[in-house]
């Protein structure tokens, strides 16, 4: 299979970020609609932080095109790579984690959450721990 072209990954990247933001309008016209509007504000806050780390990434990736220099180097690919896997784990035991207390607000009698909120955390932390770890990566360099 041949591989993509750096303007097809973008474009790619580009409808990725197209589905995100239409995704947290309709969940937020959804919330403002129902008058749910204190508890749409935490989720305001998280789509906001991943916009501009979002609209900061693609803005880097379009230069870098425009230069015609490749996408990725090999050191980079590494790094996004490495940042994928400490995600994955990371996400495992978050997962796991919002598992048990679920679990354990039922029998406790502690507040819970319902299950959108879990998955939009789970996606939001996702998101913001592979921009963060990545962003980490690519700024200390190899070691």
């Amino acid at each position: 299979m041949k591989p993509c072209s750096d303007k097809t990954n973008a474009g790619i990247a580009i409808m990725i970020a197209a589905v995100v933001v239409v995704s947290f309008l309709l969940l937020f016209g959804t919330m403002f609609s129902k008058g749910d509007i204190i508890e749409a504000l935490p989720m305001l806050a998280i789509f906001v932080i991943i916009m501009v780390l979002l609209v900061w990434f693609l803005k880097r990736e379009m230069d870098t095109i425009r230069k015609g220099a490749p996408r990725e180097d090999e050191m980079s690919k590494r790094f996004k790579e490495r940042a994928g896997y400490y995600t994955f784990v990371a996400m495992i035991w978050f997962a796991l984690g919002l598992s048990w207390y679920s679990d354990e607000a039922v029998e406790n009698g502690w507040p819970t959450l319902i299950t959108r909120h879990y998955l939009v955390a789970i996606i939001a932390f996702g998101a913001v721990l592979f921009m963060g770890i990545w962003f980490y990566l690519s700024r200390r360099g190899e070691r």
